[in-house]
């Protein structure tokens, strides 16, 4: 170790084959000089591995990538990747499920050119078992087949990227599958209020909570989803030409998102307000201009 501006450094001595001749580093420690050399010491481990890709051979560089990379190390980078293709709500998504994934194999130290079909099917039975957490009890149970297969979908386009930055031959993700329902049957699942039940919550917010009910309305008679309904704002309704016009979302992850825009091009649209819909506009409009006054 060696101070340099009252601080103490660390340095290592390794064997660049490159160049075939021995080099120095010295990594800063952060610490000062004085009273920090215990804990200088202790640090030295962990720098080691750290740099320990400094003494790799040429031929464990394969596209700019260790070829002895674990999986978790490569999991990450793969994620870190994905920042600049998505949107931030849907980073935040694969980022849970990443790190999901990545809880499961972290004890098995696997390298990435080591993981085989047998582990990804033994991933994904997991899941199928015991893949729900509690967050009260922390009980597990049962996750959904549809979400063990978004978990399957990103371990696929994971090795797919393996496969290009030459660590893999084949994906392993190919041929294993997730036994069940296919995701359209679940369609079949999906349970609409009956007219006489909108009625009936719509009487019920009349009574009991009436500035609910354009929400209510808007929602059970435009099948509006959720992200659009809570990003409507007055400047989307036009009550002369009776349109309203579905163009922005509103999503809760980690913070806020707000877009600009809907979820596809083709959800984009207007929607003609007919009576009751213009009617329920007009009272909450009448309604806010009188609190606001």
């Amino acid at each position: 170790m060696r101070s340099g501006r009252k601080l103490l450094y660390i340095q290592i001595s390794y064997k660049n084959f490159a160049l075939n001749k021995w080099q120095t580093k010295h990594i800063a420690t952060g610490l000062p000089e004085k009273g920090n050399k215990k804990k200088a010491v202790e640090m030295i481990p962990a720098v080691m591995a750290k740099y320990s890709y400094l003494e790799q051979k040429q031929e464990d560089i394969i596209n700019g990538v260790d070829h002895n990379i674990s999986l978790v190390e490569y999991i990450r980078i793969w994620l870190n990747g994905k920042k600049e293709e998505l949107d931030e709500n849907t980073f935040e998504s694969y980022e849970y499920r990443v790190n999901r994934i990545v809880s499961y194999f972290e004890p098995y130290n696997l390298k990435v050119i080591d993981v085989n079909s047998y582990h990804i099917d033994q991933y994904l039975k997991y899941e199928l078992a015991y893949g729900k957490i509690n967050q009260k009890t922390k009980s597990r149970s049962p996750l959904s087949i549809r979400t063990v297969r978004s978990r399957r979908s990103i371990l696929y386009a994971l090795f797919n990227q393996a496969c290009v930055d030459g660590l893999v031959k084949h994906n392993p993700v190919v041929p294993v599958k997730v036994s069940g329902k296919k995701n359209r049957d679940y369609e079949e699942e999906l349970l609409f209020l009956t007219e006489e039940e909108i009625i009936e919550l719509l009487k019920f917010l009349s009574e009991n909570y009436p500035r609910l009910m354009p929400i209510a309305f808007t929602a059970a008679y435009y099948g509006l989803r959720r992200s659009e309904l809570i990003a409507l704002k007055w400047s989307a309704l036009d009550f002369d030409k009776r349109l309203i016009t579905i163009n922005r979302t509103v999503v809760r992850g980690k913070k806020i998102h707000i877009k600009e825009k809907v979820k596809t091009k083709g959800s984009e649209r207007e929607l003609y307000l007919f009576d009751n819909a213009l009617e329920c506009f007009r009272f909450l409009k009448k309604e806010q201009e009188e609190y606001r006054e």
